[in-house]
């Protein structure tokens, strides 16, 4: 993914941060780390979005590394490294960057989603997690059928 969708996904992500007040920090952050394995095969450069299954949660986001590896930070009012305790739809998504030849040389970019839509829709979607207290190790494993 180009750095440009990467910021493009941050920024959706983490806006609305800026409507929220650091005034409901809540000290329950809980450290996650995981991987993401499609068919096996470590998943590189994708985003994880943990969306928590009731109201009281709060959103919590990461990328994954080379090995397909990723560390949560949560969202909104608990900025930090981990995610709020709780359970969780898990979303993923991996772009690819196209280009595409306009008149007169120019070219615009676009995006290819690599990844099975159904990881893409918080409704839909089989992945899952539950955020204990402590130190929390996530394994997500996909698939392409």
């Amino acid at each position: 993914m180009t750095k440009k969708y990467h910021y493009i996904f941050l920024c959706l992500l983490f806006c609305p941060i800026l409507g929220c007040s650091y005034g409901s920090f809540k000290a329950d952050v809980q450290m996650v780390r995981g991987t993401i394995l499609l068919d096996d095969e470590p998943v590189s450069d994708a985003d994880v979005v943990f969306h928590p299954q009731d109201e009281k949660g709060e959103t919590a986001g990461g990328h994954t590394d080379k090995q397909g590896n990723f560390v949560l930070t949560s969202l909104y009012g608990n900025i930090g490294r981990g995610a709020l305790l709780g359970e969780y739809h898990v979303t993923v998504s991996k772009l690819e960057s196209i280009a595409v030849p306009l008149k007169g040389g120019e070219v615009e970019w676009d995006a290819k989603e690599l990844l099975p839509p159904i990881y893409q829709d918080v409704k839909k979607t089989p992945l899952s997690a539950i955020i204990h207290k402590g130190k929390n190790n996530i394994k997500l494993e996909l698939q392409r059928k």
